[in-house]
């Protein structure tokens, strides 16, 4: 389990929690959200592959291709 993964599953306990038992642990939630961002944003490789499956996803495969010739 990578640490972008523990940050996901921590941030999903959080939101139980906030809404379990209330808006005084959303700060909690805040941080988790903050750190879960910035490890994402860290790798380069894994975040210019998120940016091309988005951009596969919404029927723009053919506009990358017509960009490399």
């Amino acid at each position: 389990m990578t640490d972008l993964d523990r940050l996901a599953r921590a941030r999903a306990v959080m939101a139980y929690i906030v809404l379990r038992h209330g808006a005084a642990y959303a700060p909690l939630l805040d941080r988790l959200d903050a750190e879960y961002e910035e490890a994402r944003r860290g790798d380069p490789a894994a975040r210019a592959r998120r940016i091309l499956d988005g951009y596969k996803e919404v029927g723009e495969r053919r506009a990358i291709l017509l960009s490399h010739s």
